[in-house]
């Protein structure tokens, strides 16, 4: 049998090729969870900011009492003015819901939820700082 040189390194080629469109295919599905998954990401993100912004805000209030509104964040505890605006599915915004009125000792009050479902899930956050999500009802 004699030895030739360049067939061995055309046989490599062609199975780092196999292997690379297999690994692809297998990775195509995740592809789309990960694009649905970015914008509940970015809202629920979105609502953590905003209640960290009312924490400090009560932090720095008489009393610890939260803001009487999410647009009153602006410009000392958020930076942008529409920022409690959330993008729904039809390019429009619209607010993040806000409860006031609560103090720092209404440990377990929903002071925010998010417009939108997500999978049949709303996006809560607390007056103790803790974000969850909960079924919609």
């Amino acid at each position: 049998m004699s030895h030739q040189p360049g067939r061995k390194v055309k046989l490599t080629y062609f199975w780092l090729f196999i292997v690379a469109v297999l690994i692809g295919a297998t990775l195509v599905p995740y592809g789309g969870g990960i694009s649905e998954r970015s914008p509940h990401t970015r809202e629920l993100n979105r609502v953590k900011s905003l209640l960290l912004a009312c924490r400090a805000y009560a932090a720095d209030h008489e009393g610890e009492i939260y803001p009487p509104s999410l647009e009153s964040l602006y410009p000392d505890y958020i930076d942008l003015k529409d920022f409690h605006l959330a993008p729904d599915n039809n390019g429009s915004k619209v607010p993040v819901l806000y409860h006031p009125g609560y103090t720092s000792a209404d440990q377990g009050a929903v002071v925010l939820e998010h417009p939108l479902d997500f999978n049949g899930k709303r996006i809560v956050g607390y007056v103790g700082g803790h974000v969850t999500e909960e079924r919609v009802k």
